[in-house]
Parts: C-alpha cells; sequence; structure tokens
C-alpha cells in the first residue's frame, strides 16, 4: 500500500505531461445521443446511441471495446463502425465500461480498484437491460473486440444466450494459450501489477502519441499492422482511445494462460463451461494478430456449444489485399471494405424480432 501511494503522484504527474502532448490529436466524440447507465453496484455508466431514425428497422446492436480501450474504438471521428452500421438501418449502442470518460464510481471508492467479473456481473447486464428498455426488443445483437468479445463469451457462458439473436467477437479468444501471443508477459507481470495505483496503459500511449506512425515500432505492431493504418489515423487513435486499466483487470485476465484458461475470481472457468454459449457466433481474427492467434479463436469456438457458427479471418491467405493486427480489424485504412461487410452481412441475418 506505500508503495501504491508513493507511486500515485509521479503517475499524476506524467498524466500531465501525456495530456499536453496528446492535445494537438485530441478529438470531440463524434455525434451520439448519451444514456447514463446505473449498474447495482452504484457506477455510472455512459452508453451511446446511433441511429439513423427514430425506430431503426434493424434493430439493437450493442458494441463492446476491449482492454485498456473505449467507445471511441467504435465511434471513431471519421471512421466509425457505429455510423457504418446505422447507416444500414441498426439501432447502434457502444458503451464505456467502468474506469472510462464521463462515468463514475460511488463516492469515496478507489477508481481503479474493479476486476474484469465486475464488467461481466455489472457493467454488461446493464448495458443490456437498458438496451432492452429504451428499444422495446427483447432480443439484442452483440459484437464485441478483443476483451469486448471476451466478455461477450463470459456473459453468454455464465447468463445464458436468449437475449442475443446473433453475436460477433473480433480478435478474441477464451484461451490465449494456443499459437503465440505477446500477452504471454503477463505472466510474469502479475506479482507486480498489485503495486501499481493504476496501469499507465492509456497515459503512455498520449505520451508517445506525437512519434506514433512516423517509424514501424514493435509496440504498434503489437496493436495493429502498421503497414495497415496512416500514421494520421494512428496518432489520433493513441491520443482518444487508449485507456489506463485497472491492475484487478490484468490480474484476472492473466488467467487465460493457465490450465483451464479464463476464471472467474469464485474460480469458475469458463473454457470448462463454454458449451452453455449457445447463440449463433460469427468469430473474426487477424493473420498477423500479435495479441490473438488464429488457432486461438478456432479452438474457443470449437469448444461452444453453439448449432451455427462461422469463422472468418482476414488477410491474403484468405483473399482479402491487406494483412491484419489486432485493431485494424475495427480502423484499417481498408476495413470498411474487407472487415466492416464481413459484421453487416452476418448482423442482417440475425436481426431479432421485435
Amino acid at each position: 500500500m506505500i508503495i501504491r501511494g508513493t507511486l500515485r503522484v509521479p503517475l499524476t504527474v506524467f498524466r500531465g505531461v501525456a495530456a499536453i502532448n496528446s492535445m494537438p490529436w485530441r478529438k470531440a466524440r463524434s455525434k451520439a445521443e448519451r444514456y447514463s447507465v446505473t449498474t447495482d453496484d452504484d457506477w455510472t455508466l455512459s452508453l451511446y446511441r446511433v441511429r439513423r431514425s427514430e425506430r431503426p428497422v434493424n434493430g439493437p446492436v450493442l458494441l463492446q471495446h476491449g482492454l485498456g480501450a473505449s467507445s471511441y474504438c467504435y465511434h471513431f471521428p471519421g471512421r466509425s463502425m457505429a455510423d457504418y452500421l446505422a447507416g444500414h438501418g441498426f439501432d447502434v449502442w457502444v458503451s464505456d465500461l467502468r474506469g472510462r470518460g464521463e462515468n463514475r464510481g460511488p463516492k469515496g471508492r478507489n477508481r481503479y480498484d474493479w476486476e474484469s467479473d465486475n464488467y461481466l456481473d455489472f457493467d454488461i447486464p446493464s448495458f443490456i437491460k437498458k438496451i432492452k428498455e429504451e428499444t422495446g426488443y427483447q432480443q439484442i445483437q452483440m459484437a464485441g473486440h478483443s476483451m469486448g468479445g471476451v466478455l461477450l463469451y463470459m456473459y453468454g457462458i455464465k447468463y445464458g444466450t436468449d437475449v442475443f439473436s446473433g453475436c460477433i467477437t473480433t480478435a478474441s479468444s477464451l484461451d490465449y494459450k494456443a499459437g503465440e501471443s505477446g500477452f504471454t508477459k503477463l505472466l510474469s507481470m502479475k506479482k507486480h501489477l498489485s503495486k501499481l495505483p493504476w496501469v499507465p496503459f492509456g497515459t503512455w500511449c498520449r505520451f508517445i502519441t506525437p512519434m506514433v506512425g512516423r517509424f514501424k515500432t514493435r509496440v504498434e505492431a503489437f496493436n495493429y499492422n502498421p503497414d495497415n493504418v496512416s500514421g494520421d489515423i494512428a496518432r489520433l487513435w493513441y491520443a482518444n482511445v487508449f485507456q489506463d486499466i485497472s491492475p484487478g483487470v490484468l490480474r484476472r485476465l492473466a488467467t487465460t494462460f493457465e490450465q483451464g484458461g479464463f476464471s472467474s475470481k469464485d474460480g469458475f472457468e469458463f473454457t470448462k463451461n463454454a458449451g452453455q454459449f449457445k447463440a449463433p457466433l460469427l468469430a473474426i481474427g487477424g493473420d498477423v494478430d500479435q495479441q490473438v492467434s488464429t488457432s486461438a479463436i478456432k479452438n474457443t469456438v470449437e469448444t461452444l456449444g453453439s448449432e451455427k457458427t462461422k469463422i472468418q479471418f482476414i488477410g491474403p491467405e484468405y483473399g482479402h489485399k491487406n494483412s491484419y493486427g489486432h485493431a485494424d480489424l475495427l480502423m484499417g485504412d481498408q476495413a470498411h471494405e474487407e472487415v466492416w461487410p464481413v459484421l453487416l452481412k452476418w448482423l442482417q441475418d440475425h436481426k431479432p424480432e421485435k
């Protein structure tokens, strides 16, 4: 606790410097209707609605960001999948998990004291409940990127999939041991994470924003294929999308490399119970993703109980012009032509009935 208190001041100073560095690339959020959602543990979260009419004909779809990201990744200024789907008749809802943007926790509570279990047991159910209340639909569709897709798997396994008419995961797996993953370093870092008041991932990204996209680095290759993202978009992404992380979330996600794969704090093993996930599922992956391999994605899909699944890898080997890493599946220079239509077709084929 003493170490965490000592680190709080320099980390706060670092945040200030990073904010100044990234200021030229900070952009206002794209137009959306903002809804406040209160969870059962008294967090107030933001849910953004993007639609082109009062009653979109294709029904609601929830877009869920991943680890260290925010709603900006799906509703990015000038490159918004949310706008794209709304333009095709969907009622699009983009969420922000706790600890981001305008979200606020209970008074007096440490801002970074949660784990991924809190996302699963409080945030996701609250988003789904709000969407059903506002739209009148009893079923919705949900698409998640990276950890957002992991949360979709976990929710369906733990709480059932009756609420989903269709699901999409992008760059997500319940067990990252198959193939290679840059996240293996989490194993050696677990014992150190508890010493930090927060993990300054977003702060670091904002700090280096002026240098991003000017030459290829391993850091950028970990997040996306640099050949697939123009420099100006990369700098905007680093300045606006990435967020700091609760140490507890990383500690919990590191269980993916343990024998049973992802597990909750109470020991519930999601891979062992994956047969409980029964909704129609499209799983998308990039051919050069350094975070989750194509084999890890395939292995997860094969453990599910869904009667209808489809796996779509994106890259030249699979008939596409470009190779894709992790985040560029959402915001790559050609993602709107090579990736987004794949999601659109699945959503159109599985839209819910009111």
